[in-house]
C-alpha cells in the first residue's frame, strides 16, 4: 500500500506540475499580444485610439509612440500623446509632444491652448516647490502667492474629455482667489498683525 500510494503521489505532483492554464489577455496586455509589425497604421491608430477613450493611458502610449517612430509627422498622434503625459504629470514631455504638434500644424488650435495650459501648470509647480524655501515673511512669498494666483486664478477646472478649460469672469476667480490663497495665508500666525 505504501508503494501504490507513493507513486500516486508522484503522479499527483509531476500532473499538477504540468498542468497549465490559459489566461486571456487583459486590457493593459493588448498592446504586447501579437506582432505588432503586423499591424496596419490604421489597426495602431484604431487601437491607440481606443485605448486612449477608455483612459487605458499606460496602452495608448505604446501604441502612439510606436506609432510616431515610423510615422513623425501625425500632428494627432503627437496631441493625444501631449494629453496623456499632461494627465500624468509629465509636462516636461507634454510641452515636447505639443511642440511636435505645432511642428506639424501650426494652425492646431488645441494644440496651442495645450501647450499654454502646461507651460501654467509647470510654473505653478515651480511657485509651489519655491514656496517651500522662501520665507513666509518675505515680499518674494507675498509676490510668489499673487503670481500663483494670477496664473490659476481664472482657470476653474481643465475638461480631460475635450481638452478645454472654463476661464471664470473676473468676481468670480477673485471669490476663488479669496477663498483658497488668501484666507489659508491670512489665517498663517506669521502674517497676523499680533
Amino acid at each position: 500500500m505504501p508503494i501504490v500510494r507513493t507513486l500516486f503521489l508522484s503522479l499527483l505532483v509531476l500532473t499538477t506540475g504540468c498542468a497549465t492554464t490559459i489566461e486571456r489577455p487583459s486590457k493593459q496586455d493588448a498592446f504586447t499580444v501579437g506582432s505588432i509589425s503586423s499591424y496596419t497604421l490604421n489597426d495602431k491608430l484604431m487601437k491607440a485610439n481606443i485605448a486612449y477613450e477608455e483612459g487605458r493611458l499606460v496602452e495608448a502610449e505604446k501604441w502612439f509612440l510606436n506609432i510616431l517612430s515610423q510615422h513623425n509627422s501625425l500632428a494627432d498622434a503627437w496631441f493625444k500623446l501631449g494629453n496623456i503625459y499632461y494627465r500624468s504629470g509629465r509636462y516636461t514631455a507634454a510641452v515636447h509632444a505639443y511642440e511636435n504638434v505645432l511642428k506639424n500644424d501650426n494652425k492646431f488650435e488645441r494644440a496651442w491652448y495645450n501647450l499654454a495650459l502646461t507651460r501654467v501648470s509647470q510654473s505653478v509647480d515651480v511657485i509651489d516647490q519655491s514656496m517651500i524655501y522662501i520665507e513666509k515673511n518675505s515680499e518674494y512669498f507675498r509676490k510668489s502667492v499673487n503670481l500663483k494666483a494670477s496664473l490659476i486664478g481664472r482657470v476653474s477646472s481643465v475638461d480631460v474629455k475635450t481638452d478645454t478649460a472654463k476661464i471664470l469672469p473676473e468676481e468670480k476667480s477673485s471669490i476663488i482667489f479669496e477663498e483658497q490663497v488668501l484666507q489659508p495665508l491670512l489665517n498663517d500666525p506669521v502674517f497676523s498683525k499680533d
